[in-house]
């Protein structure tokens, strides 16, 4: 059987408070009607009972939401320095500067970096026992933002004393393991750069050795004066040998073939030479000449090796003076500012919570009862008026 129904408050001529409900079933055959009176007694305790409860919720809630502390770090990562005498690694442009940067904003939040701040004995110091678990703590409180140059590091607690120390912790050994790396990358360069200068060094007195060895003969390495006076040499003999084949054909077979005394190959006085002591003087002369102007081309091209070691000894030692001169620079991580402890927090909902569990528990006893009256009446009596 299908039945709808409709309840309407009124107030009696006594003042009692009563609950007007019809009912009507098949199709308007009959309607059904009865009144439930609620006395003030009892509208009074539900009030009452109402109040409480949701009083007792709300406080509830209330201690049961926790605030949230919130502290801000913010670290600047230079993508270049000012030189302080030349531009080295330590101050240029840093190639892939975003891809850098991300590359940072992982180090502060990776593993390394939470378990040395969970270390630091700034955690005695503050009062607070450092998470058993670096990693999960940091994963679900520590948050890296990256900006142009800077990272804005934040890290959330419920406890600000916490929050602070967790973040004065983190931003302290993120500096600590950059500045290891700086170091250790510019000890590397530096020992590569060191071995290359003993090397360039050991080298440059080798070559230099060579070139004493070649010049030994001689008695020095600037072989031109000897070249010289073999040149002339060979001019002088080559003309002498000319007049006398010139003789020689104009007399033919006779003694006067003789070279005159004045046509001595080293141009003195001496007694005339026939044409073949001449021929056998010239190849000599010409053979040392060639052989005096093969160790001047030999000395000549260790003096040009020599030459560009020294240039390549004195560019690394110039390479290492900049690098150690620049390292009293300034790094590139600068540490702009750290919160300390919050006074206030950064989101707290408790009263919100409060009030929506206060509002929401302060009309369940009333739903209870006032639905436990109308259900009763409509048992008892469909038709007449009973007081509750």
């Amino acid at each position: 059987m299908n039945a709808c129904q409709s309840a309407t408050p009124w107030r009696g001529c006594n003042g009692v408070t009563a609950m007007s409900t019809e009912f009507t079933s098949g199709q308007g055959a009959s309607t059904v009607r009865y009144q439930a009176r609620v006395s003030p007694l009892r509208t009074v305790l539900t009030l009452l009972l109402a109040l409480a409860f949701g009083a007792a919720c709300a406080l509830a809630a209330y201690w049961h939401s926790t605030p949230i502390y919130r502290c801000l770090g913010l670290i600047q990562v230079a993508y270049s320095q000012p030189a302080v005498m030349t531009e080295t690694d330590q101050n240029r442009p840093i190639p892939g500067y975003p891809d850098y940067m991300q590359s940072q904003r992982e180090l502060v939040k990776s593993s390394r970096v939470g378990e040395r701040a969970a270390a630091n004995p700034l955690w005695k110091t503050a009062g607070r026992a450092a998470p058993a678990d670096p990693a999960g703590y940091f994963a679900g409180h520590l948050d890296v933002q990256i900006t142009g140059e800077y990272m804005l590091v934040t890290v959330s607690d419920p406890d600000p004393v916490l929050a602070a120390t967790a973040l004065r912790t983190i931003v302290d050994s993120f500096v600590a393991i950059y500045h290891e790396q700086e170091s250790h990358q510019q000890d590397r360069l530096l020992e590569v750069l060191e071995n290359l200068r003993m090397e360039l060094r050991n080298a440059i007195d080798a070559q230099q050795a060579r070139i004493d060895e070649l010049a030994r003969e001689y008695g020095t390495d600037d072989l031109g004066a000897a070249l010289e006076s073999q040149r002339t040499q060979i001019v002088k003999l080559t003309e002498a040998l000319i007049e006398i084949r010139k003789k020689n054909a104009a007399a033919s077979g006779s003694d006067a073939a003789n070279v005159p005394a004045d046509v001595n190959p080293d141009g003195s006085k001496q007694s005339p030479a026939n044409e073949k002591e001449l021929e056998a003087l010239l190849k000599d002369v010409q053979a040392k000449f060639v052989a005096v102007a093969n160790s001047q081309l030999r000395i000549n091209e260790a003096k040009q090796e020599l030459s560009s070691r020294k240039q390549r000894f004195s560019e690394v030692s110039t390479r290492i003076d900049d690098l150690r001169t620049e390292a009293l620079g300034l790094t590139r991580v600068n540490v702009i500012s750290v919160d300390g402890i919050p006074k206030s927090p950064y989101r707290d909902r408790r009263l919100r919570h409060a009030a929506f569990t206060g509002a929401a528990a302060a009309g369940i006893p009333i739903v209870i009862i006032m639905g436990g009256v109308v259900a009763k009446r409509r048992r008892r009596n469909r038709g007449g008026i009973g007081d509750v």
